[in-house]
């Protein structure tokens, strides 16, 4: 199917992958960023990308409260944990919506890594689109067969279909807002079954 330019605002993708509610919420994040982050680097990594028209809902840093809420998460992550992120090689995301998180992780993280997002195919499609855009289609693979490799140093967008099959690599970083716990049974157990809790997760 065909995608609008102004994708994030069709109802079912923002209800379903877009945090918009603003107001106290929205506030006491940024709070928390502006006491850990410089203003130029807020800037840097908050400013939205003109592909599915966000709503911008903080014109200070142009920025949308889905970006905001994703940068809260992995800067808080790091505040309580001192995880030192840059010596990840391997990140994983189990469910990457439409791919904001991992290209907030790119621009708080630009070291080299292999990120890999695990998601339905459709979503998988998604992903591609926007990340190819905002990245660079060359910073992005899709794998689209069951023999597919995961590259290295890439954004790599499997689809739940091949786990199987494709051969993952350890993880140093395991990541999951809201989709393992939406998610079935079986896939929960194939993820217990990886070891990943073992590895550092932001949940």
């Amino acid at each position: 199917p065909k995608l609008p330019f102004s994708f994030l605002r069709v109802p079912v993708i923002a209800y379903n992958m877009v945090v918009t509610s603003g107001g106290v919420c929205l506030r006491r994040e940024l709070a928390f960023l502006e006491q850990l982050v410089t203003k130029p680097l807020l800037h840097a990594w908050l400013e939205e990308d003109y592909i599915g028209t966000p709503r911008l809902i903080n014109v200070t840093y142009r920025t949308s409260h889905n970006s905001v809420h994703h940068l809260y998460h992995l800067v808080r992550f790091y505040h309580r944990t001192r995880y030192q992120v840059a010596r990840s090689q391997v990140i994983v995301e189990w469910g990457g919506g439409y791919g904001n998180l991992a290209k907030i992780f790119r621009r708080w993280q630009p070291s080299s890594y292999t990120y890999i997002i695990i998601d339905t195919p459709l979503f998988t499609c998604l992903q591609w689109l926007y990340l190819s855009v905002v990245l660079g289609s060359d910073r992005v693979h899709l794998l689209q067969h069951s023999f597919d490799d995961v590259r290295v140093g890439k954004v790599n967008l499997l689809p739940v279909s091949f786990i199987e099959q494709v051969k993952l690599p350890p993880a140093d970083l395991f990541i999951s807002t809201w989709a393992l716990s939406e998610s079935s049974l079986a896939a929960q157990d194939y993820v217990w079954r990886c070891r990943w809790f073992g590895a550092n997760h932001l949940l």
